[in-house]
């Protein structure tokens, strides 16, 4: 008699899991109140970061097989300068709007937003430019010792850091009014989809695909999704902020900023230093080759990227 005691326990123990999860999935999926919104955010953009983690994969696989190991690893090295050049321009400014957005919007300083939004852009954009002009400078310096291969690709990734740097400011200005599809869509699932598109329709057509190609590609599908990222965002703060005065607190956004720079900067560099310090040791095609393995190791961190995309803004508002 025990035993069929046991199973009976065990099967209403599981059904009341099963009706558990339902819930839980219904109220994260339908739910109004915050911390359903706040699941749906970190759902969002944890998916988000494995489609595109998929699509980048696919784009590997892909520009494997349609370039050779050197090309490969030349557009590889360039694109990771292009990574932490642009990202390091924002000087922390978009990590700085999760903490600045949410408390303006809390205190009513419509002013403050307005100022926060036009003027923290124009700031990252300026210091993106004055990165590209100086890394054209110092390509220009560098002439033949540059070697031939590098030269074109490297000049046409500096048209990339200025829109990398404004997509990425705009990401934190989504994240921290909770628009987490806007913000992390166009450049983790736009961008990549539009990268392998132009590369597909160029192998179609018959051109060489290198690295220049690979990076003039990475032009098109970056201004794309800047254009696309910064419509969808002027769409819904013209609905919530009215046109007014704008107040430029630039003081205020350094002072926040900057300790998020200095940890933008330590994480840019463990992250990327690796691929930069080899290819001061080996060819492009083992730094290609190194590329491809190391980045499957990242896929770890989309979890703890999902959470603190979905928190940041929440918590910001409790200061």
């Amino acid at each position: 008699m025990a035993q069929p005691a046991s199973s009976a326990i065990a099967a209403r123990l599981l059904q009341d899991q099963f009706a558990a999860g339902l819930r839980l999935t219904k109220d994260l999926c339908l739910g109004a109140n915050e911390r359903a919104r706040t699941g749906r955010n970190a759902l969002t953009a944890f998916l988000g970061r494995i489609v595109s983690a998929g699509i980048l994969y696919l784009t590997q696989v892909a520009l494997a097989r349609w370039m050779d190991a050197y090309d490969y690893g030349i557009y590889v090295f360039v694109w990771t300068w292009v990574l932490v050049l642009g990202n390091l321009s924002n000087l922390g400014l978009s990590t700085a709007v999760l903490r600045l957005i949410p408390q303006h919007r809390e205190r009513q300083e419509q002013a403050a937003l307005r100022g926060l939004m036009l003027g923290g852009r124009l700031v990252v954009l300026s210091v993106a430019v004055s990165m590209a002009l100086i890394g054209l400078a110092l390509l220009w310096l560098a002439g033949e010792s540059l070697g031939g291969h590098y030269a074109l690709p490297a000049y046409l990734a500096l048209i990339c850091i200025p829109i990398v740097t404004l997509t990425d400011f705009q990401d934190g200005i989504a994240r921290a009014r909770g628009l987490m599809a806007v913000g992390l869509l166009p450049p983790y699932v736009l961008r990549p989809l539009l990268l392998l598109a132009c590369l597909s329709a160029a192998h179609v057509s018959g051109w060489a695909v290198n690295a220049q190609t690979a990076v003039g590609a990475a032009i098109v599908a970056c201004l794309a999704a800047a254009i696309v990222q910064t419509l969808l965002l002027r769409r819904h703060w013209q609905r919530e902020l009215p046109p007014g005065p704008r107040c430029y607190a630039v003081g205020q956004w350094f002072r926040t900023a900057l300790p998020f720079w200095l940890i933008l900067a330590c994480d840019l560099t463990l992250q990327n230093a690796d691929v930069l310090v080899i290819s001061t040791c080996v060819g492009p095609a083992e730094v290609g080759m190194y590329f491809a393995a190391a980045k499957t190791m990242s896929l770890v961190l989309f979890i703890p990227y999902a959470v603190g995309s979905a928190m940041a803004n929440k918590i910001a508002t409790l200061q």
